[in-house]
């Protein structure tokens, strides 16, 4: 059974979206048409999308736009929006240090973005 993405979804989804990179409105259109269809929530999250957008975003790149989001206790938290045949398929959100997160625990105050539209570069701020 589907859902509606929550707020904090759409949170996740607003700042990954933040930066520019190529096919970005395409990557919102479909997003804005959205639904979970399944999920994992530990010890990683794992959102399986679907969209009924029929805007295909041209490129062959899998993950269009990725965040990093630095935590106080030294640890990060890594989040990558997945393109598969041209429609968004998941959202990954994983700690890096490998620990289970809890998604309403994790402090979205220092981001950094990466995004295939910049290549060469990692991690920046925006």
């Amino acid at each position: 059974m589907s859902r509606k993405l929550n707020q904090l979804e759409l949170t996740w989804f607003k700042l990954l979206l933040k930066p520019f990179f190529d096919g970005k409105e395409i990557i919102a259109t479909q997003l804005r048409e959205a639904v979970v269809i399944s999920e994992i929530s530990e010890p990683i999250i794992s959102l399986k999308l679907q969209t009924t957008s029929n805007v295909v975003f041209p490129y062959e790149e899998r993950v269009p736009a990725q965040m990093l989001v630095f935590q106080p206790d030294g640890d990060s938290v890594d989040f990558l929006l997945h393109v598969v045949d041209g429609f968004i398929d998941e959202l990954e959100v994983y700690s890096t240090s490998g620990k289970s997160i809890s998604p309403n625990s994790i402090l979205l105050e220092d981001i950094r973005y990466n995004t295939f539209s910049k290549p060469g570069s990692y991690f920046y701020d925006n």
